[in-house]
């Protein structure tokens, strides 16, 4: 139970905890630890919310409480695999607010840095599933796991040895803000570093613009990849509907050629065979993929790049710029040709077959 008046009154916190003996309690920086007879201990994540709860400011219909520190650490987070394992705590920081009733509006969730600058964004009607928010009525939870969007991706990539994962947030003050009509509410909080990794702050902004560097490149290659595949998903299109119309043979000419271009750019960008996760075992992997493993070494510890880590990421960024060049000089001029080549023939933009 839980009293927020000095125990005049009392209110059950059992939650899903099971009718068992609770032996001890102890308070463990914002976490509460029950030791049970028979079931092992039982913790609830984040108590900040009752802290607030039982101050002198009354409860409003809808409230952003104060998120605690979090710490920047790293390692292995294992997944919950049966009934009897108990569920980790999520990563990073902890966001909790409250709202009476559920809005009938548009709701964001916004973390900024400490130059106000947008980090994350939540929304209850996003753009991308990734950014999407939910939100009821009464007590809720969001987490930032600390780390920045990710570089982009397309459909059925796979990576062998890396991933698109955005970079962790450097140590440092950030806030969370959240939106509705009519109400905004802020609260700051100060990203703390791992105490056991002896690192300076210096050190973790070289790896974090490094890592950023790295995420916009693999960005403008993913990208180049969708735009590729657009185009020639289009050129097919235009095959289709002059088939049988006064000159088809010169536009499927045309766009069997600019087809073969944009396959081997796409090729150089991205190892094209790839069906499944073993494949790259097989194929040797292209630009996009020997971006991300720059990213995965530059990450995989708490430390300034290395030199050698700055000389391959130029080196292979110079080779992606090779085939981002080419594909702008087809978009640009080849492209263009084509389309006055096919308006030339007054192939019609649908056939009723």
């Amino acid at each position: 139970y839980v009293s927020f008046n000095d125990g005049a009154s009392w209110q059950s916190l059992r939650l899903n905890l099971p009718v068992v003996p609770v032996h001890d309690l102890t308070i463990k920086d914002n976490d509460l630890i029950a030791a049970t007879h028979g079931r092992a201990f039982w913790i609830i994540d984040g108590v900040g919310p009752l802290r607030e709860l039982a101050g002198t400011e009354p409860q409003g219909d809808r409230v952003l409480y104060q998120p605690a520190d979090p710490w920047r650490t790293g390692g292995f987070r294992a997944g919950r695999r049966q009934a009897t394992v108990g569920q980790n705590a999520p990563r990073g920081a902890q966001i909790y607010f409250y709202m009476k009733d559920k809005p009938d509006s548009v709701v964001t969730l916004e973390i900024r840095d400490a130059h106000d600058s947008l980090v994350r964004h939540w929304s209850t009607s996003p753009s991308d599933p990734q950014d999407s928010l939910e939100v009821k009525a009464g007590m809720n939870h969001a987490a930032w796991d600390l780390r920045y969007p990710g570089a982009h991706r397309f459909k059925g990539m796979i990576l062998w040895g890396g991933g698109t994962n955005g970079p962790v947030a450097v140590p440092g003050t950030y806030a969370v803000r959240i939106s509705t009509r009519g109400w905004t509410a802020t609260k700051s909080f100060a990203v703390k570093e791992d105490p056991r990794v002896n690192v300076t702050t210096a050190d973790l902004q070289k790896e974090f613009d490094l890592l950023i560097r790295i995420r916009d490149r693999m960005s403008l290659a993913d990208d180049a990849v969708k735009q590729i595949r657009d185009i020639v998903s289009q050129l097919d299109g235009v095959e289709a509907r002059a088939k049988g119309q006064t000159g088809a043979a010169a536009i499927d000419s045309r766009a069997d050629s600019l087809k073969t271009r944009l396959g081997e750019i796409e090729k150089a960008i991205y190892q094209t065979q790839n069906q499944s996760g073993e494949d790259p075992l097989n194929y040797p992997i292209r630009l996009n993929n020997r971006i991300a493993g720059v990213a995965g070494v530059v990450g995989s510890a708490d430390a300034a790049p290395t030199e050698q880590s700055y000389q391959v990421f130029d080196l292979v960024s110079g080779l992606l710029q090779a085939q981002l060049d080419k594909l702008k000089a087809t978009v640009t001029t080849d492209i263009p040709a084509f389309n006055q080549a096919v308006a030339a023939q007054n192939v019609p933009a649908a056939i009723v077959r």
